[in-house]
């Protein structure tokens, strides 16, 4: 059968936006899949083929869709299946070489504007007195910590670092919390704080604490809640990282009215796990394989593993909380809206006009 969208141009947009949809949705699918597959505490250093196929194409079809229709941005709700796809295999496929998926998540000026951002919320949380006491004591372990080079434990370097993949993490939650307009759950803020944790141990044990842009593990735990004119006053060329931010900012707001501080409850368990970094001994008799040591019991009680599992969870019901593509209601026999007769009709008008 050939390709007739190009017979009626008033279509070919909305076929190709609905071919889109259809390719995300599957591919994400596929991820969740290939993870729920595997084995427990098993490292993914390469996709299976049915999952790489499916990248590919979607990879493919992302270049022409874009070069297509270079004036049209993505519809917002595509957007956001796209960001649950990237997070999804941003996990999952971290350590494989090349990275499978096309994504400006990980380049290198998306890294260098998040480092920027998160010295300015430093920088801003200190001038709003928010730090408290133990917080800045914290911050002085933590930065005497950096100066000594570790020893690398790890022998996968992955590309995409954890660090580069939280506000992946923190921008899909706000967009989920802004659309059922609810606060953020308990369960919620422990993975949170334990995703900023988990970046902040490997940016040390993996990437021996150099990071551009400053103390790694303090920009790891540089998310929260700060007046929300300092963002509008931050001076970048990138809007949609600004906006962003905004819209992060606001979920850690205090919905009780309370706006000086921000939720309380994202404090408390932010400086829970700032804290277990906090008591690291590393004075200047402390060589670099006892701070490893430190770090590596750590670790033990906070799997990796288990933390990538969580987040799966976490990823694959953003993902069924979304609406599924109309390509892949129809691929099941069933269009949310339609009786069985009507969606028997709606198939019988799509093909004749096949």
């Amino acid at each position: 059968m050939g390709d007739k969208r190009c017979a009626n141009h008033e279509y070919a947009e909305d076929v190709d936006a609905m071919i889109l949809e259809y390719l995300i949705y599957n591919v994400t699918k596929a991820c969740i899949d290939d993870f729920a597959a595997r084995n427990v505490g098993e490292n993914a250093l390469q996709a299976s083929p049915n999952v790489l196929t499916q990248l590919h194409v979607l990879n493919d079809f992302l270049h022409i869709y874009r070069a297509k229709y270079k004036s049209k941005e993505l519809d917002e709700e595509v957007r956001l299946w796209m960001e649950i796809l990237e997070l999804v295999a941003l996990v999952v496929y971290r350590l494989v070489k090349p990275f499978p998926l096309s994504t400006t998540v990980t380049s290198v000026a998306a890294q260098r504007q998040l480092a920027e951002r998160r010295q300015y919320w430093l920088s801003a949380r200190q001038k709003t007195s928010q730090v408290t006491e133990k917080e800045s004591t914290i911050y002085k372990t933590l930065n005497n910590f950096c100066t000594q080079p570790t020893t690398t434990i790890e022998n996968q370097l992955p590309h995409p670092t954890l660090g580069s993949i939280i506000p992946l993490f923190f921008n899909i939650s706000a967009r989920i919390a802004i659309f059922i307009d609810q606060s953020m759950s308990e369960q919620w803020i422990e993975l949170a704080a334990q995703f900023m944790l988990q970046a902040a141990l490997e940016s040390c044990l993996m990437l021996d604490g150099t990071v551009e842009g400053g103390n790694p593990l303090a920009l790891s735990f540089a998310w929260g809640w700060i007046p929300s004119t300092y963002w509008k006053d931050f001076d970048s060329s990138d809007k949609s990282g600004i906006e962003a931010e905004l819209m992060i900012n606001d979920m850690f707001a205090d919905d009780r009215g309370n706006q000086s501080k921000g939720d309380p409850a994202w404090q408390k368990a932010r400086l829970k796990y700032m804290s277990l970094l906090g008591s690291l001994q590393s004075g200047e008799r402390l060589d670099n394989r006892s701070l490893v040591t430190q770090l590596q019991k750590i670790t033990n009680e906070y799997p990796i593993r288990e933390f990538e599992r969580k987040v799966m969870v976490f990823a694959q019901q953003m993902w069924e909380f979304c609406r599924k593509p109309l390509l892949v209601q129809i691929e099941e026999g069933r269009v949310k809206g339609m009786t069985e007769c009507e969606f028997e009709d709606f198939k019988k008008r799509i093909f004749v006009q096949l």
